[in-house]
């Protein structure tokens, strides 16, 4: 059914992918919509529900397991989007699931190369990014834009477990070690981004000169 195109904008929280993807909905003559899906009520009331668990090897396991089956929904979401002639920018995508809980898994100890994460994605059902937007930034700023979202009320965002600096490190060396092979040995079109010197227009001028959107 797919006749428009998908972009996958990734990286770790509090690179700027929201910031990114709501400049490139706002850009005129790409009939683009967006997608989050953690964003959506679903994710968020999962997020809430596990601030204060544990995060053992179980847990990493349930979770991965909640954001691939809403990965599923939102990828008929946005299929029947693209079979209507829009393009769509999101944040999610099954790789995205895989790549963050790989990593945590890393941090729990267990080894893994970029070749482990890439097998586990070409081996399902799911929908493949026409381009790839990789965000990226210091771990000082990441660190800064999740203490102003804490300090503007935002219970969600607590800075341990899946938000600790030690792990948001470790998904940003993991995204950007796939994203290397992706685009060195696979030959897809990926565009990296460090959002600390870039600015979200200046990066979607930057795409569009090089991408070919339907």
């Amino acid at each position: 059914m797919k006749t428009g195109s998908l972009i996958l904008v990734g990286g770790v929280d509090g690179v700027g992918k929201s910031t990114l993807i709501k400049h490139l909905e706002s850009t005129e003559g790409l009939n683009l919509v967006g997608s989050e899906p953690t964003s959506t009520p679903e994710s968020q009331v999962f997020k809430i529900n596990n601030l204060d668990t544990v995060v053992s090897t179980e847990f990493v396991h349930e979770r991965e397991g909640f954001y691939l089956d809403l990965q599923s929904l939102t990828d008929q979401d946005i299929d029947e989007k693209m079979s209507k002639g829009f393009n769509v920018v999101t944040s999610g995508n099954c790789l995205t699931t895989y790549i963050s809980h790989t990593a945590m898994r890393g941090v729990l100890g267990m080894e893994y190369s970029p070749d482990d994460i890439l097998s586990r994605y070409n081996s399902g059902e799911h929908l493949t990014p026409d381009s790839l937007i990789v965000l990226h930034a210091p771990l000082s700023v990441m660190r800064d834009r999740i203490g102003d979202r804490l300090a503007a009320g935002d219970k969600s965002e607590k800075p341990w477990g899946f938000n600790s600096p030690f792990f948001l490190e470790r998904y940003q060396e993991a995204w950007m070690a796939v994203a290397d092979v992706l685009r060195t040995d696979l030959d897809w079109p990926v565009l990296s981004y460090d959002t600390s010197t870039t600015r979200p227009n200046e990066i979607v001028i930057d795409y569009l000169s090089k991408a070919e959107l339907n």
